[in-house]
């Protein structure tokens, strides 16, 4: 019987005292899946460019028509546990 693990997902900021909004697809991804994180800085007028890593790997950010900075981002076929994942926002 195939088991699947859960994995939840812990994000850091490098962005002190404003509020961020960040948002992964699908909730609880399983071992090898490919996330979609969407993230909404509380001021994103002022944003250059967010980056990151996840599992190792860069996390390119686009930002999207409505401010939202949307990136896709590994889960390792050998993950179990929680998987951390950076992002940093540059600000003009």
């Amino acid at each position: 019987m195939l088991r699947r693990s859960i994995l939840s997902i812990v994000f850091l900021f490098a962005v002190k005292g404003e509020a961020q909004t960040l948002s992964i697809s699908p909730k609880a991804p399983a071992p090898g899946a490919i996330v979609r994180l969407s993230l909404r800085p509380a001021s994103a007028d002022t944003v250059l460019k967010i980056s990151g890593m996840m599992s190792g790997e860069p996390l390119h950010f686009v930002k999207s028509a409505s401010g939202t900075w949307r990136a896709i981002g590994p889960i390792t076929v050998d993950a179990t546990g929680e998987i951390e994942a950076s992002a940093i926002i540059e600000k003009a």
